[in-house]
């Protein structure tokens, strides 16, 4: 599914897998447009137009629901987006979602339509981000607020709260000093996808800032997080890996976009493939055991195993499609512990597998970990 801000304040959908749609055909959300039966957070039985012009667009860790800010300082949040895949109207019993309307080009409402738009919030100040937990509970708010409210989160759980209930608590803590001298904006946010969702970065218009906790009543922000070494820039964006480790080969990593200089990222949070090694427990001796260390590393590696007198022997390191992407030529070998370094400092970030090949036939296999 595809969300993006079109013209006439509508919110648009691709109506199948993009890879589909030729042309790509989308359906709006109400026929003029985007609709809800929230007016400034009090329910009603009419009907009323989004007012405001779509600027940021998030979607839930499920795809399920779809937050949105708009130019008129408001959050809304769209439900049950699953069912747009076809015209079949469901029951759905939860909470807020008794009185529900699905609308026609001329704007009849249908009370058995199964997805419904809900006012979450009004705010003073512009939304510059949206930023959702993978708890998919919790959510972070930024705002054009250099010596006010810069950062806030929800108190109650985002996907069955409304205007009522929802509430929201300042984490702007002692951001608002490193802000308010200069003036500067925070422009992004992001929760990190760990347990227990509480780690956050904002990009400013001065640079990343970092809490451990954003949850607390004063979040204590810091400009420096370890190994990052970020230069003082305007962040504009910032995304993280959130695939598992078994899905993907930069699994937790996070990647920060800046303004002309350049895309920075950070492994803090990277989370190794692990790729099982086969043993012969038969006949340990024909497998002698190959050690790597250190591992993960980002330049040297040292490699330990047992040398066979006269065996001829060659390092190949393959990534993880198997395509050789290192070799070096040991040369004749001798009976005892053979040491040999390798550079891998030109390799990128991910899991590899190191191989002695050998004449002899032993095998002689270890998994490592680049990390940049």
């Amino acid at each position: 599914r595809f969300a993006f801000p079109g013209l006439l304040n509508r919110i648009y959908f691709s109506t199948n897998h993009l890879s589909l749609n030729d042309p790509i055909s989308y359906i709006a959300v109400g026929g003029d447009g985007a609709l809800t039966d929230d007016n400034n957070g009090v329910k009603t039985n009419s009907v009323i137009t989004i007012p405001g012009k779509p600027t940021i667009l998030e979607w839930s860790k499920t795809g399920l629901e779809l937050y949105y800010a708009t130019d008129d300082n408001k959050l809304y949040r769209i439900s049950h987006l699953h069912t747009l895949l076809d015209s079949t109207a469901r029951n759905y019993n939860g909470k807020l979602y008794s009185t529900y309307y699905k609308f026609n080009a001329s704007g009849t409402p249908n009370p058995n339509c199964p997805y419904r738009t809900t006012l979450l919030g009004t705010f003073t100040k512009p939304i510059t981000s949206i930023s959702i937990a993978e708890s998919n509970t919790l959510m972070a708010l930024t705002f054009n607020d250099p010596t006010g409210t810069s950062v806030m989160t929800s108190t109650a759980d985002i996907s069955k709260s409304d205007f009522n209930n929802i509430g929201f608590t300042s984490s702007t803590g002692n951001l608002v000093t490193a802000l308010g001298a200069s003036g500067a904006k925070v422009n992004c946010s992001l929760i990190e996808k760990t347990a227990p969702y509480k780690t956050a970065f904002v990009g400013t218009d001065i640079g990343l800032y970092y809490t451990p906790d954003i949850t607390v009543s004063n979040p204590v922000w810091t400009g420096t997080v370890t190994n990052v070494n970020l230069p003082t820039a305007q962040i504009f964006d910032i995304k993280q890996q959130t695939l598992k480790n078994y899905e993907c080969y930069n699994s937790g990593q996070i990647y920060v976009a800046t303004n002309g200089r350049g895309v920075w990222l950070t492994n803090n949070y990277f989370a190794a493939n692990v790729i099982s090694v086969k043993e012969n427990s038969k006949d340990v001796k024909a497998e002698n055991n190959l050690s790597v260390y250190p591992n993960p590393t980002s330049g040297e590696v040292f490699l330990n195993f047992n040398g066979i007198d006269g065996e001829t022997a060659t390092i190949t390191v393959m990534d993880i499609t198997g395509k050789v992407v290192l070799t070096q030529y040991l040369g004749k070998l001798y009976t005892g512990q053979i040491s040999a370094s390798v550079d891998a400092s030109s390799l990128t970030s991910g899991m590899y597998i190191v191989n002695i090949n050998s004449t002899s036939g032993i095998k002689r296999v270890a998994k490592l970990v680049v990390t940049k």
